[in-house]
């Protein structure tokens, strides 16, 4: 059984732009296939990439419309008719979350449900000011609104009682 258990935030999934396939997460799943590790995400982390994959496509759709680039409708030519006509969002979100699901099986993650997760813990700490809130040392002002859990957060707000059998680190991009 390995020893760690590591957490992917989801900024990392961003960070490598979605590809599920590239090189860094590809390296990340076979560590986890070859019991180097254990890949561990929450529940809420898996909506929140589900929802990034849905945001970036509806983003790039909207700039092919819109951008310099859809002078090249004009152009007759098979290979522009993603100009011309561009693809249904839904279905390939659909398809890029089946890719997030099958990363997932082949990376053999274990999914963790935050329900256990205690609340007050999350707003003691959020309320307090202390880690992973502590905004002293980014010096930034604290936001109005609550802040999307993530899984530091839930870590370290109650999370941990779930993984006690790892040494549990968080794969992250600041």
């Amino acid at each position: 059984m390995p020893q760690y258990g590591v957490f992917v935030d989801p900024s990392e999934y961003r960070r490598n732009n979605l590809d599920f396939g590239g090189k860094r997460l590809t390296a990340f799943a076979e560590a986890a296939r070859k019991d180097w590790i254990t890949f561990l995400q929450t529940d809420v982390s898996k909506s929140e990439v589900t929802a990034l994959i849905r945001d970036h496509l509806k983003t790039a759709r909207d700039l092919l419309k819109t951008s310099n680039l859809s002078v090249l409708k004009s152009v007759d030519d098979a290979r522009m008719d993603v100009f011309r006509n561009p693809p249904d969002v839904d279905d390939l979100a659909a398809k890029l979350s089946g890719q997030f699901e099958n990363y997932l099986r082949d990376a053999q993650c274990e999914v963790l449900r935050v329900t256990g997760v205690d609340c007050g813990k999350i707003f003691e700490a959020y309320f307090g000011k202390t880690p992973p809130f502590d905004i002293t040392k980014t010096k930034k002002k604290k936001k109005t609104n609550f802040p999307m859990p993530s899984p530091c957060r839930d870590f370290q707000c109650g999370l941990k009682s779930m993984v006690r059998r790892f040494t549990l680190l968080v794969l992250t991009t600041i």
